[in-house]
């Protein structure tokens, strides 16, 4: 919500002060649509490009009404390069039941019927 009408809202993705990347990167992108409108809920997506540099950066959500106002909410973020990730997550699930009693758990046979 803006004090007055919206002028821009706006992602900005910026490398933080002190902070050591892999290459130099950074990302804006605005969405002009919102211009003139009192109020607005936004539900964007967006990609971080694979060019990107690992490392911790600054998020901002930049909202500018008419009248030069800004509201900006910063976040931390990390971007990880794929090969660095902390963790691999794979689920591989299966579970069939037969009248409520458990017949198969997630790769085992674990009731057989009489």
């Amino acid at each position: 919500m803006a004090g007055d009408k919206i002028d821009l809202v706006q992602i900005k993705i910026e490398p933080r002060p002190g902070e050591t990347y892999s290459r130099p990167w950074n990302y804006t992108v605005t969405w002009a649509e919102y211009k003139g409108a009192k109020n607005a809920t936004i539900h964007k997506h967006f990609d971080i490009s694979t060019t990107a540099g690992e490392g911790i950066y600054d998020f901002l959500i930049i909202v500018k009404d008419e009248n030069g106002a800004v509201l900006e909410l910063k976040k931390t973020i990390r971007i990880y390069d794929p090969a660095n990730l902390p963790v691999d997550p794979t689920l591989s699930l299966l579970n069939l039941h037969i009248d409520g009693t458990p017949y198969y758990r997630n790769g085992a046979f674990c009731y057989r019927r009489p």
